[in-house]
Order: C-alpha cells, then structure tokens, then sequence
C-alpha cells in the first residue's frame, strides 16, 4: 500500500485558510502578551512612583505617637 495515499486530501486553498487562522492566533497571543506586560510595568512605575507626596517615615510617625500620648488630654490634671 502506498503511504502517500493515505495522507488526507487538502486544497491549497484550505491549507492556505489554515495558515492564515494560525498567524492571526499568534499574532494576537503576541500582542495580548505585550499588553499584560506593559500593564505590569505601569502597575510597578505606579506602586513606586511618590505623586508629591510626602508619607511619613516609621521613626517619624513613632516620634508623634508618644509625643502626644505623653501629653495630658485638655482640661485633664
């Protein structure tokens, strides 16, 4: 028995269909795997960036905290 007969009967026009359908999926996991990529380095940029403002440090905000804790309430004796 000839092998190549049993090879399943393809038109050039369906391989072609075919080839095509491939490329459009790997180009679009492509560019769904750039996105989320891109998305994650913002997310870090944003998480780290300061904005301006000013964030008290730990020793800074220990030192206000028994500061006022040490101080009488108003009117207290």
């Amino acid at each position: 028995m000839n092998t190549l007969s049993l090879a399943p009967k393809v038109s050039p026009a369906d391989v072609e269909r075919m080839f095509n359908t491939y490329i459009q999926d790997v180009l679009l996991v492509a560019y769904l795997a750039n996105t989320i990529g891109t998305q994650i380095d913002l997310s870090i940029r944003f998480a780290s960036a300061n904005f301006g403002a000013t964030t008290p440090t730990l020793a800074a905000a220990a030192t206000n905290s028994t500061a006022t804790s040490a101080t009488p309430a108003a009117g207290g004796k």
